[in-house]
């Protein structure tokens, strides 16, 4: 769900923005944060860089989870990075978060 607001009390539902739509996603979008970054950091227009958690079922239904960014732009369009940002370790379980 996306959300804006301009004072924090009250606030508009502009649906959906990040959909499991990818090879890092396909089982699940879930849970994560937004940081803004300004033009004169990225050499661009202002945009936020999205951090959530995609989640893949291989063909044994086994969890593979990922860190996941994408860049969303003024218009709200996401355009996500084909790499994770982290990749699930092999030492904890397929629930791994953020």
């Amino acid at each position: 769900m996306h959300l804006t607001s301009s004072d924090l009390v009250h606030w508009e539902n502009l649906g959906e923005a990040v959909y499991p739509d990818t090879p890092l996603d396909s089982h699940g979008a879930y849970s994560g944060s937004a940081k803004a970054i300004s033009a004169k950091a990225i050499g661009d227009k202002d945009k936020l860089f999205l951090m959530y958690m995609g989640n893949v079922r291989d063909e044994n239904w086994v969890r593979h989870s990922y860190q996941v960014g994408a860049w969303m732009d003024e218009e709200g369009k996401v355009t996500k990075l084909e790499t994770p940002l982290i990749n699930s370790p092999e030492h904890v379980t397929e629930h791994f978060r953020e």
